[in-house]
């Protein structure tokens, strides 16, 4: 029968008896406060010291099935030392408590509660041992750290008992990780509005006039094939080129999990906060979160004077006139390697490893030289095409090393050391310099993306792209994370436990120091020149 095998509601739904019986423990354990702790000064209230909380209250004899027949014995436990040793008397007559006296365990996520009988034969009373901190009125610690954890490695529920079960440890139901992100990810969200808020207020000290100048990119979180890009979620961000911190980001998605759910099982979907806040096309969510970056930075009293981005006509199209909008470097680069190979298939010689990069290098190095002066930029562009065919009458000695010794003249990149032929892949070549050669107005004083590009690795690492995290709150808290670590190093999972009213924990604030630390000096060594010499080389 039904009635035999659900005894009871628990959160709303009819739960099994053994399900319903855990649910009374734990809330008659809540109520009595039995769990002792570290006390700290981030707002949680632990007990200390022993609580008397008898065997018959807990119905041990009737609800948890004392004895061998559970296996509490098999697998690894992850405990909190400080915890255990003074929870190690017996709640009745005082006496040291040993481990070998376990009669059982109930397993709380990733911590537990153990049930030691006193060893005295007079005493004979089963003490509740706690494994773990418990925060008044909530869960475990551990459970919030281990979800927390979670996302700064980018996992999900599956790959965190991946791991746990490779380790012998008991896995945490997939339910209560989603549970705690739940409760997490608002903590984490507004800590990283917080964090853009104070790049503000430094992008705008540090910068020369009233006016906020940032650079701009959008990603997605599903791979675009070429021809078709349909991701339900992207996210963008606005970073302040003095600073380098995201002063603005923003997600956008068309997918909700419980409308989803409901909508699966034909049946009326009921009142919830809806995760839905995009409904048109993947392409369409890039142009929207600038225009709404911009406008609460405006809200918020900011101005955003000068943008960089990319030749999106969709974006700039929609931005207000007064910003002045600068073509990115990046995006000038892409788009020519990309003309250049669409030419490769036509034409052999452009298919050797090393041409098309040589090409590309020689375009990009004019444009770099020549961003204050339209006409020389123009001029020397006209020059790379000829020298590529071998003819250097127009080329300049400060660039082409022909002039000096014509007889000992070589290319280094190009097949054999010898110039390219053939009179229809110069026509397109030329065809091409003259494109960039008609835009060189649009090519002076270019911007930079390439620390929105840095932001949008920092968010796959979070929130992988062969992973779907759109359907709840998980993906907005997993770019906030990324947006944290920008702004904040990789500390930002110690603020975030104090935000939290949990522990930073000390450890964690020693590896996000040491993990610190080593971004400087990798970024200091791959800003030398002997190492972008050896890079090139490597490519």
């Amino acid at each position: 029968m039904a009635d035999d095998k659900y005894s009871q509601r628990v959160r709303g739904k009819m739960a099994s008896t053994g399900r319903s019986k855990k649910a009374d423990r734990m809330r008659k354990m809540n109520s009595k406060e039995t769990l002792r702790g570290e006390d700290h000064d981030y707002g949680a209230v632990f007990v200390e010291g022993p609580t008397s909380v008898n065997a018959t209250d807990l119905e041990v004899g009737e609800n948890v099935e004392l004895g061998s027949s559970k296996p509490w014995f098999q697998g690894r436990r992850v405990v909190e030392l400080d915890v255990l040793a003074r929870s190690m008397n017996c709640e009745k007559c005082s006496s040291w408590l040993r481990l070998s006296d376990i009669k059982d365990e109930v397993i709380y996520g990733m911590a537990s509660f153990l049930y030691i009988s006193c060893p005295s034969s007079a005493c004979q009373h089963i003490s509740l041992v706690p494994t773990g901190k418990k925060s008044n009125g909530k869960g475990f610690d551990i459970n919030y750290k281990v979800c927390l954890a979670m996302i700064n490695a980018g996992m999900g529920p599956s790959h965190v008992n991946n791991f746990l079960t490779g380790c012998n440890i008991p896995p945490v139901d997939a339910s209560t990780l989603r549970k705690k992100q739940k409760e997490l990810a608002p903590v984490i969200i507004e800590a990283a509005e917080a964090s853009c808020k104070e790049a503000q207020r430094e992008e705008l000290e540090c910068s020369e006039c009233s006016e906020l100048e940032g650079s701009f990119d959008a990603g997605w979180q599903k791979r675009g094939s070429g021809w078709s890009y349909n991701s339900h979620t992207g996210h963008a961000s606005l970073i302040g080129i003095n600073t380098g911190k995201v002063v603005e980001f923003d997600v956008r998605t068309r997918n909700c999990s419980i409308c989803q759910y409901y909508i699966g099982k034909n049946e009326p979907k009921p009142p919830h906060e809806c995760n839905v806040n995009w409904t048109g096309s993947s392409k369409g969510m890039e142009p929207d979160m600038a225009c709404s970056m911009i406008q609460r930075l405006a809200e918020d009293g900011y101005t955003v004077g000068t943008l960089h981005a990319d030749n999106d006509a969709t974006t700039q199209s929609r931005l207000p006139r007064s910003i002045i909008k600068k073509d990115d470097k990046t995006h000038v680069k892409k788009n020519l390697s990309k003309r250049l190979y669409g030419l490769s298939k036509n034409y052999k010689q452009l298919k050797s490893a090393k041409v098309i990069p040589y090409i590309v290098r020689c375009f990009m190095y004019t444009i770099s030289k020549h961003q204050n002066s339209k006409q020389s930029m123009k001029t020397e562009l006209a020059t790379i095409v000829p020298h590529i065919f071998g003819h250097h009458e127009q080329c300049s000695p400060t660039w082409c090393t022909y002039v000096k010794d014509p007889t000992k003249f070589r290319f280094k990149h190009l097949p054999n050391g010898k110039a390219l032929s053939g009179d229809k892949l110069r026509e397109e070549l030329d065809k091409l310099a003259q494109n960039y050669i008609e835009r060189a107005d649009r090519l002076l004083n270019l911007g930079s993306t390439q620390s929105n590009e840095s932001f949008n690795n920092s968010v796959a690492s979070f929130a992988p792209k062969n992973r779907f995290y759109g359907g709840t709150k998980s993906l907005k808290a997993r770019v906030s994370s990324a947006v944290m670590q920008k702004n904040e190093g990789y500390g930002w999972l110690s603020k975030v436990n104090k935000n939290s009213l949990l522990s930073p924990g000390h450890l964690t604030i020693l590896h996000g120091i040491r993990k610190d630390r080593r971004r400087k000096q990798i970024r200091k060594t791959q800003s030398t020149t002997n190492f972008k010499r050896k890079r090139l080389t490597i490519k």
